[in-house]
């Protein structure tokens, strides 16, 4: 800390007036100031009682200048300053005046408490407001709404409102400070998507909690986030979150499964600490995963799991699965397998109605590659060489032998010309032969004379058409 003070002297300020003879100047008055720890450059005026704070640090309580603190009445925060922190000017008794410029949105718990300015502020639906920032929720018991035009919700704005059952944030706050909702007794809460950023501890202690949507765009869980918050059984990390800092969720000792994307590269120490029932949602070879194993904490892994079979490949645990793409050829890229050959794509909202599980039915022998995009971004590649379960066939005059039926779904024939195992099955006098009904893996059939179509179909949804012409 360095601490400069600069007296004008009275007879400079004499020699001042008198060559420009204008409004006059306070005798002996002295400018204080100093640079703190936070790279804070502050300057306070003590005849008009005004401080300035510049350069992009923080204000702190523990600043040089809280020794002057009664004879501060006006606080002027440059452009760059980032943050005010909590309690940094409570019980400033003559505080009656604060110029914010908009750009500092992070604002800490009773910043300004017990203020002639803080006294000042509007208050409406319990809700005290500097500009579009919540200040605080003072005494409210029920259901609370923030209002529609607020971007920030500042430091310890909600914390120990013990009498709040639920509480609505509208879309279109940008961020939430420290401790904003600490001690708070609601069991559920939904953070919208405008939401870019969440401070440390903002749900601290917060026993009564069950459930909690946190923003699709936040990038970091901050530290003590869900400290000891003792309610919460499941959780899922938005896709996109980088960073769990160290004791994120220490003490949940309810927490049962927490969904980590393979987007995070970082969990701090302690974050998952005294959570004795809890298991990892992760994908293989994620940070995640790797954590899991290092920690000792039961995992699991979301991939799909896959079932080659002849024409058929099937898909299991579809639950986080974003889209499937498959095309005939060698490809490595999920571009080049989208313009890859017979390129097939299938959506999410498609593969739910499948259920859990999603088969996909080739129509020719020859090399697949195939892509599962998971909801995070991860990618699961697969080379398949698709094989076409083919029978044996044999005729003998009239008599047709048909082999290698060991894994036969159904052997279908008419007397015609068919084109479709459909049109085979609605003709006149059509035959069908059920795998499960022959003792040997051959049929033999003796026809009369005439055109017949066969479908021999496998239980791999292989296809076989043959037509025989029988003379009389």
């Amino acid at each position: 800390m360095r601490i400069y003070k600069k007296i004008l002297s009275s007879a400079l300020i004499i020699a001042f007036l008198l060559s420009t003879l204008s409004t006059a100047l306070p005798i002996n008055a002295e400018m204080i100031e100093g640079i703190d720890d936070h790279n804070t450059v502050w300057r306070l005026d003590t005849e008009t009682g005004a401080i300035s704070f510049s350069g992009n640090g923080s204000i702190s309580r523990s600043g040089e200048w809280n020794k002057y603190s009664r004879s501060i009445k006006k606080v002027i925060i440059g452009p760059d300053i980032k943050k005010i922190d909590k309690q940094a000017f409570y019980y400033y008794s003559n505080l009656s005046e604060i110029e914010i410029p908009d750009t500092l949105t992070d604002i800490g718990f009773l910043a300004f408490t017990n203020t002639p300015f803080y006294s000042s502020l509007p208050m409406k639906n319990r809700q005290i407001y500097l500009g579009d920032r919540l200040i605080r929720v003072d005494d409210f018991s029920g259901s609370i709404t923030v209002n529609q035009d607020i971007k920030h919700i500042c430091g310890g704005a909600f914390s120990d409102d013990i009498n709040i059952t639920s509480i609505t944030i509208p879309d279109g706050v940008i961020s939430i400070g420290d401790i904003a909702f600490e001690y708070c007794t609601v069991k559920n809460m939904v953070i919208p998507d405008s939401v870019t950023s969440i401070g440390e501890g903002a749900f601290r202690c917060c026993p009564d909690f069950e459930t909690v949507t946190l923003s699709k765009n936040i990038t970091r869980i901050e530290k003590q986030t869900f400290y000891c918050c003792t309610g919460l059984k499941n959780m899922e990390i938005p896709d996109g979150v980088t960073t769990i800092e160290y004791m994120a969720f220490i003490g949940c000792e309810n927490l049962e499964s927490i969904y980590i994307p393979s987007s995070v590269i970082l969990i701090g120490q302690d974050a998952f600490k005294y959570c004795p029932k809890l298991t990892i949602k992760c994908y293989e070879n994620s940070y995640a995963h790797q954590y899991a194993i290092e920690n000792g904490i039961p995992y699991q892994l979301l991939n799909s799991t896959v079932t080659k079979k002849g024409m058929q490949f099937k898909i299991d645990n579809l639950e986080s699965v974003k889209s499937i793409r498959y095309a005939y050829g060698d490809y490595d890229t999920e571009k080049d397998i989208k313009y890859g050959a017979d390129s097939v794509s299938h959506s999410a909202k498609n593969l739910r109605k499948r259920g859990d599980s999603c088969v996909l039915q080739f129509t020719k022998p020859g090399l697949v590659s195939v892509v599962v995009t998971y909801n995070d971004g991860s990618r699961d590649f697969y080379k398949y060489e698709v094989i076409k379960s083919e029978p044996t066939v044999t005729r003998e005059g009239n008599e047709i032998t048909f082999g290698n039926l060991t894994d036969l779904k159904v052997l279908r024939y008419a007397k015609g010309e068919y084109e479709s195992s459909y049109d085979i099955k609605r003709a006149s006098g059509s035959v069908a032969i059920s795998g499960k009904t022959l003792a040997f893996d051959t049929y033999t059939v003796t026809l009369e004379p005439g055109t017949y179509t066969f479908c021999v179909q496998y239980n791999d949804e292989s296809y076989n058409y043959y037509t025989f012409d029988i003379k009389g």
